[in-house]
């Protein structure tokens, strides 16, 4: 993945950080700082923020840009 980021155009040091998070969320070492609940999470799914708000944002289309 490393030189993946590095192709799309992020720095050495950046795409090792990015890759050291990773492995520390995906081993339980970085978690957070509360356990989901009904008050702080959405029913919005990860995809589907992704289609809706995400994608219109980064292509300068949102609704409220």
């Amino acid at each position: 993945m490393k030189g993946i980021f590095m192709q799309m155009g992020m720095s050495d040091n950046m795409s090792r950080m990015i890759l050291e998070m990773c492995d520390a969320l995906n081993c339980g070492y970085m978690t957070g700082l509360e356990p989901r609940s009904a008050e702080n999470t959405t029913p919005t799914s990860y995809e589907a923020f992704v289609k809706e708000y995400f994608v219109p944002a980064y292509e300068g289309r949102a609704a409220h840009a």
